[in-house]
């Protein structure tokens, strides 16, 4: 299975996957192509294909667990939550607010906030369908 945010893509075997093979799918979910289309350059058809990307940005998923964020900024509880639609601009706009020259960086650097996050609580209110990950992965 090759899962990224926004799309897994699971085969129906469990063979494994040559190195050229996942450079190739991995490169087709970043262009956002079609999983479907994707495995057919490969010969092969995914069993489980998740669609994630209408749904929520991964900065909107980390925003369910609001004190989470809160407390790792060192900003109080009961800190308003920045108004607009863009998750990734409420985080930006609450790191300016713990400290005008720190900034919101996303992917690898986003790593500590995310260590700091209650992964149950984030689990309970996503607004993705997080359980279709799950099982995409139990099966």
């Amino acid at each position: 299975m090759i899962c990224k945010f926004i799309r897994t893509f699971r085969f129906r075997s469990r063979t494994q996957l040559d190195k050229a093979d996942r450079i190739t799918i991995e490169r087709g979910l970043d262009k956002r192509k079609p999983c479907r289309q994707i495995a057919r350059k490969l010969d092969r058809s995914p069993s489980t294909v998740v669609d994630l990307a209408a749904e929520a940005d991964i900065e909107d998923v980390m925003l369910c667990d609001a004190p989470g964020i809160l407390s790792f900024l060192g900003l109080p509880a009961e800190t308003e939550m920045p108004p607009g639609n863009k998750g990734k601009t409420k985080l930006k706009k609450l790191y300016r607010k713990a400290a005008p020259n720190r900034a919101y960086h996303s992917g690898e650097r986003a790593k500590s906030l995310i260590s700091h996050l209650d992964m149950a609580k984030i689990r309970a209110s996503a607004p993705i369908p997080l359980e279709e990950i799950d099982r995409a992965i139990e099966s």
